[in-house]
């Protein structure tokens, strides 16, 4: 009848609108049974053992970067991603966080 009436488009929209309303609980379920303590711990892991290998390697072994890579090359690295990269992932989550604010 919808289809009749209005065409496909109204008749899609109540499919996919039917379809969230189903598929909402259990894609929440599914999010609530991620360890993300564990996640988080296994990620830090990896990125530390990643951090560790670069600055190894850039400031032993690459005979290039090996004199300036502890003075001069790495704070700035650094400083970068912590400024830069850490801000502006924070400030992502805060603006995805937005809609969820008391007003």
């Amino acid at each position: 009848m919808l289809i009749g009436l209005f065409g496909n488009q109204v008749a899609a929209y109540v499919a996919v609108s039917v379809g969230g309303i189903v598929a909402a609980p259990i894609i929440g379920w599914l999010l609530g049974k991620i360890p993300v303590e564990k996640l988080k711990k296994a990620i830090g892991a990896v990125m530390y053992r990643l951090g560790k290998l670069l600055t190894l390697f850039l400031g032993g072994k690459f005979k290039l970067t090996k004199p300036y890579w502890n003075t001069a090359i790495e704070p700035f690295f650094i400083v970068f991603l912590e400024a830069i990269i850490t801000h502006g992932l924070s400030e992502f989550v805060r603006g995805l966080r937005s809609d969820n604010e008391k007003k």
